[in-house]
């Protein structure tokens, strides 16, 4: 079980590091990898959904296990890529440099790949169950856009409304 667990978040590390490399071909080496302005960007969505992610995974153990419940290290530590994924494809989605089709589509491969890659690989689950939870986890991260796009579409519609009125 062990040795399951250090081959797959090993993979896990591996592939996370091909990922940032690939998406995050841009920056420029001349300078100091703090002073590009994209990784500022990631690294700072990254923090705060690291923060937001440990903060709902200590309720939920909190509430389903009790006070014996801790939160388990490789999982705390396994969240870290996931944060570095998710802030690498929320910042890809606001970048205007590439057609609003291709930001979509790397943010839905960044972020499942990344939660499957890096949350349910790891876990260790047998055959079947894996493949369970990477469909949960697409018809989540579905269910979540379709929401927030629904929002914005409202949002955006009620501010072009309140333009036209004030004219």
């Amino acid at each position: 079980m062990n040795i399951s667990r250090n081959i797959h978040s090993k993979y896990s590390f591996s592939c996370f590091i091909l990922l940032f490399g690939v998406f995050c071909g841009k920056l420029s080496f001349r300078k100091s990898i703090l002073e590009n302005a994209m990784i500022k960007k990631i690294l700072t969505k990254a923090c705060i959904y690291f923060s937001i992610i440990c903060g709902a995974y200590a309720f939920a153990m909190l509430a389903f296990h009790g006070a014996e419940g801790g939160l388990g290290a490789l999982r705390v530590m396994l969240f870290i890529p996931f944060c570095l994924a998710f802030g690498a494809a929320s910042v890809q989605l606001t970048d205007a440099q590439y057609d609003k089709a291709y930001r979509r589509l790397l943010h839905a491969l960044l972020t499942v790949g990344g939660a499957i890659l890096f949350l349910l690989l790891p876990a260790g689950l047998k055959g079947s169950q894996n493949l369970t939870g990477g469909v949960l986890i697409l018809v989540g991260y579905i269910i979540v856009v379709a929401i927030s796009s629904l929002f914005k579409k409202r949002v955006s519609k009620a501010l072009e409304e309140d333009k036209k009125y004030r004219k």
